[in-house]
């Protein structure tokens, strides 16, 4: 008895040494390809430095997409580069570089406290601020898994979770993805606590930084029904919408026509935001019209199709997720997010998304729908790389590889592989939701859902 307890002892010790290494080697992972790649020396020219510039143009009171005005409000700490000049004055920035961000005008009184600061300053806070949000996004699907640190399925989360590669190139870019994905997360927590107002609050600071990254949250609260969420970050976002517009109009600035230009010069053909062949950088991007764009020439028609295999997607889950009446929360998540990310436009770090798929299924890799979640994390492996910049350094390293790189098959399956990864993710959600009955769903650590 003595030798099997010594041996239970010890298997134990070894378990618990093994977690903790794999945990040191994910955490060590995220900061070096995370917060360590972002203070790189040439890591100021990121997608946190044209929103900082527009808040501080806001609050001069000028237009804030106006490149003129980008150059002229450019920070005195940091020497502005050639091309953003000579682009400005021809007007090929935005379509080029994304720059000024077609970011909501909802975003800078958000940010004016980082606005009012030296850029040094304030890109060094911002850092610190997501890499903070990165934590509490984490502790956010432990709260709603109802897991805690010391559990063996948190262990498990931090593993699957810290090494994804769209997390990471999010905080190396210094892309506002990750503070509104915490910003969410915890709205839909607290909701879960019976919160009113700050689940709201939070969803509409979310949804004003980056409406596209919190529609899944949008059209997860529209899914539960939970209207009076919704009015109230309605509410709270048209608040913020005025405060933004009191300061444009006491200056007299108009800056609907300059936004509406960003945005048609980054979608336009060869823009920096265009899914179709003109655009040679389009593979990072993970919405499916790369994929249907190869089918139909039209880039229209492979807009509609994109929106209408995500419509379908939707009324079928809906129909599926009748037959459960206490749907895990986890599982509404994932769905939202993974549809979500079909029709609208997102690129690689957007796929940050892909942490509430992973959390559903760490909470049901011993359940009735192991099969589902252990496919799950299968699909998603191939995002602990940066499949797509990977793949083009490859290509340009030799010529028969560049050879292939123009074939058909590559263009439609390799390249736009997360695409394909995104789709079957989608699919093997769906058929999880349609196990899951009331007679055999056995989802012990989710969320049931709240009355409808």
């Amino acid at each position: 008895m003595k030798k099997a307890f010594l041996s239970s002892s010890g298997n134990a010790y070894l378990t618990r040494l093994v977690i903790s290494c794999l945990v040191l080697g994910a955490g060590t992972e995220f900061i070096a390809r995370g917060p360590l790649r972002a203070l790189r020396p040439n890591g100021d020219f990121n997608d946190f430095l044209s929103p900082y510039v527009q808040a501080r143009i806001w609050t001069a009171g000028g237009d804030p997409y106006d490149p003129n005005a980008l150059v002229n409000h450019w920070p005195k700490d940091l020497a502005t580069p050639e091309f953003v000049k000579r682009e400005a004055r021809d007007g090929s920035l935005a379509r080029l570089h994304g720059v000024p961000s077609p970011y909501p005008v909802t975003a800078f009184p958000l940010l004016l406290p980082l606005a009012l600061a030296p850029w040094r300053v304030a890109n060094l806070c911002w850092l610190c601020f997501e890499t903070l949000s990165f934590m509490a996004l984490f502790l956010g699907l432990l709260q709603m898994a109802r897991a805690h640190t010391s559990d063996l399925s948190a262990a498990a989360l931090a593993v699957a979770i810290l090494p994804l590669a769209p997390v990471h190139t999010a905080l190396a870019v210094e892309n506002p993805v990750v503070v509104v994905v915490a910003f969410a997360t915890w709205a839909v927590a607290l909701h879960g606590k019976g919160r009113t107002i700050l689940p709201p609050l939070l969803l509409a600071f979310a949804a004003a930084l980056k409406p596209t990254v919190a529609l899944p949250f949008l059209l997860f609260f529209a899914v539960r029904k939970q209207w009076t969420t919704l009015a109230l970050t309605g509410v709270a976002g048209l608040a913020m919408f005025l405060v933004a517009q009191a300061r444009m109009s006491a200056s007299g600035t108009h800056w609907l026509a300059s936004f509406v230009s960003v945005n048609h010069g980054m979608f336009s053909p060869g823009g920096v935001n265009d899914f179709s062949s003109a655009n040679p950088i389009r593979f990072d991007l993970v919405n499916l019209q790369v994929v249907m764009s190869q089918f139909v020439a039209s880039p229209q028609l492979a807009q509609n199709l994109s929106i209408g295999v995500a419509l379908a997607a939707l009324l079928v889950w809906r129909r599926l997720r009748k037959s459960t009446p206490e749907q895990p929360v986890m599982l509404d998540l994932a769905m939202a997010s993974v549809i979500s990310l079909l029709p609208v436009y997102h690129r690689f770090y957007d796929v940050a998304l892909i942490v509430f798929p992973v959390a559903w299924a760490i909470t049901e890799w011993r359940g009735a729908l192991s099969r589902y979640s252990w496919v799950s994390l299968a699909v998603a492996i191939p995002f602990l790389v940066p499949g797509t910049a990977l793949l083009r350094r490859t290509v340009h390293s030799s010529a028969a590889l560049e050879e292939f790189s123009k074939s058909w098959w590559w263009n439609l399956f390799i390249a736009p592989h997360q695409v394909w990864l995104v789709v079957a993710m989608l699919i093997t959600l769906l058929l999880a939701q349609g196990k899951l009955h009331p007679s055999k769903a056995q989802v012990s650590s989710a969320l049931a859902a709240e009355a409808a």
